[in-house]
């Protein structure tokens, strides 16, 4: 019996290994630079993006970087954000100019290398709050190509002096063992 302990954490280990590799094989090249925090405070959404804009203008009709960032920008103005399943309007905040995007890909670390991303910072907010939000979804327009999302619930405390803080994490708690 005791021999069949290690074997079986073997054989766990290595399903868990071969679990892994489709995901790590099959995307290590596709994912693209872009990334995104949707942040929901007090009832108000704010997505704030951090987008590979080599891989979103190569996407636009080649012409003048001034007229593809604002077809860029028209596209970005199409983020849907739903808050409980609705319809959320969203404003963008932040988005960069031809003078940003052209420091971007001219600087030093992009010299010389012709892949790798280059991003620029965006930002949305919602028009107005909404109190008691349970769920958020977003969907980026298809031009940005992929983004990895990441969803924050910012909650503050005001820690006294040498006192502590304490925050008990939203996720669902495991099953207690029996």
């Amino acid at each position: 019996m005791t021999a069949s302990r290690p074997r079986a954490a073997l054989i766990s280990l290595f399903s868990a290994v071969l679990m892994t590799l489709p995901v790590s094989i099959g995307h290590a090249h596709e994912l693209s630079g872009s990334t995104a925090t949707v942040v929901l405070r007090d009832g108000l959404v704010r997505v704030d993006a951090n987008l590979d804009i080599r891989a979103w203008l190569s996407t636009q009709p080649r012409g003048e970087l001034t007229a593809m960032l604002a077809t860029a920008r028209t596209q970005a103005a199409t983020l849907v954000v739903r808050i409980d399943g609705r319809p959320m309007p969203m404003t963008l905040v932040k988005f960069p100019t031809a003078e940003q995007v052209h420091r971007v890909l001219q600087s030093p670390e992009t010299k010389g290398h012709s892949h790798g991303p280059r991003v620029v910072p965006v930002r949305w907010q919602a028009t107005r709050s909404v109190p008691n939000a349970h769920a958020v979804s977003v969907q980026f327009p298809p031009a940005i190509g992929r983004v990895l999302v990441s969803f924050v619930e910012p909650r503050s405390q005001i820690a006294e002096p040498g006192a502590a803080v304490g925050f008990k994490s939203s996720r669902p708690q495991p099953p207690k063992p029996r």
